[in-house]
């Protein structure tokens, strides 16, 4: 069974497919937009008896500018897409197993649009929930 850091880098590799988006598997000291990073939020560690079939929830947190509030608006839009050359699922989900690392993984949902302060700079931020099953 694959460890945390190990799916977490492999869902960062996957995250690469997004032409412009620079992947973290951590929160930059320094953003420069469009950024994502992945974080883990919780495990369940007994989906089954004595166990097994551990399900593991990650988020996906992708950090763009706001020089203008429509072209991020747009470029968040992107993102958020079921399937365009920016969407955030359609990357992930485009190896199921992220290489082999999982039985399979999906984003269930994205979402929690919210303004980001860094240092004296407002960004915009949007979250993308990531199921695994290791």
């Amino acid at each position: 069974m694959s460890t945390v850091t190990e799916i977490s880098a492999s869902i960062k590799d996957a995250l690469t497919r997004v032409k412009g988006l620079r992947v973290h598997d951590y929160l930059p000291d320094q953003i420069n937009p469009p950024v994502a990073y992945v974080a883990i939020d919780s495990i369940d560690y007994h989906g089954a008896f004595r166990g097994g079939n551990p399900l593991h929830a990650y988020t996906v947190t992708v950090i763009v500018g706001r020089t203008s509030d429509r072209a991020s608006q747009k470029l968040i839009d992107d993102y958020l897409s079921y399937d365009s050359d920016l969407s955030i699922r359609s990357a992930i989900e485009y190896d199921r197993t992220l290489g082999g690392t999982v039985q399979t993984s999906i984003v269930t949902r994205g979402g929690n649009l919210q303004a980001i302060n860094m240092g004296d700079v407002v960004y915009v931020g949007i979250d993308f929930t990531v199921t695994v099953y290791p």
